[in-house]
Formats: structure tokens, sequence, C-alpha cells
């Protein structure tokens, strides 16, 4: 009985120890660059479902996310290495929130993986989503 209950006390510390490490390891892919933080949060979505999750996220303990613009998307991709400057990113594009100047019913997205930028259109196509704020 004894040996029981030391048992069943060690598995209730690993699962303490396991949601301490989850909450960690969350915080720390929160990573800032560039004056920066970018949620590890991702989504799909078209521009509208992107601009409404970025308003409504919550990550990190922080509310002041925002879907970021085409330049701070840009200023991401690495074109020594070809690939972003942080982690993260899945070889798609994401959308930012700048939009097309010439007809706004687009709005500018950029690929991290390819350097792309290129402009969509806001109501029918799905682009990845990724959140940014200010430190």
């Amino acid at each position: 009985m004894n040996k029981q209950k030391e048992i069943q006390k060690l598995k209730e510390d690993l699962n303490k120890f396991n949601k301490r490490l989850e909450e960690l390891e969350k915080k720390e892919t929160l990573e800032e660059w560039n004056g920066l933080m970018w949620s590890d949060t991702q989504t799909e979505g078209n521009w509208h479902e992107a601009m409404k999750f970025a308003n409504d996220c919550i990550d990190g303990g922080h509310s002041d996310w925002r879907l970021p613009t085409v330049s701070e998307l840009h200023n991401v991709f690495d074109y020594e290495t070809g690939e972003p400057k942080i982690g993260g990113f899945s070889d798609e594009f994401y959308w930012s929130s700048t939009e097309f100047s010439g007809n706004p019913a687009y709005a500018w997205i950029v690929s991290l993986y390819r350097g792309s930028t290129n402009y969509s259109t806001k109501v029918t196509d799905t682009r990845y989503v990724r959140c940014v704020r200010r430190v």
C-alpha cells in the first residue's frame, strides 16, 4: 500500500512537471526579433478572419496582437539562407495587414520560404495567419 501511494504521488508530480514544462516551452516559442514579438499561435482563413483572429488573440499573457504589415513580414525573410530569421513559419503565404492600393478587395501576402510577395483577394482566398506585437 505504501508503495502504491508513492507511485501515485510520483505520477501526480510528473503530471505537474509536464504541465509546467509545456507552459515554459510555450513562452519560449514566442519569438522576439527586431522589436517585435511573434506569436506562435497560427491559423488559416481569409483576410477578414485573419484580422479578427489577430485582434482577438491572447498569447503569452498579451492581448495587443495584430496582423503584421507586409514590411514586417518581409523583414523576417533571410535572403542569404532562404528561410525565415525566426522559427514557427510554414512554407505557405501569410496575410499582412497591408491592403493593396490598386484594389481594396486585395491585401498583400508574403511567403517566408520563398521571399516572395504577392496580393490576394481578401474574401475568397485562404492564407496563414501569425500575429505580432511591439515589445
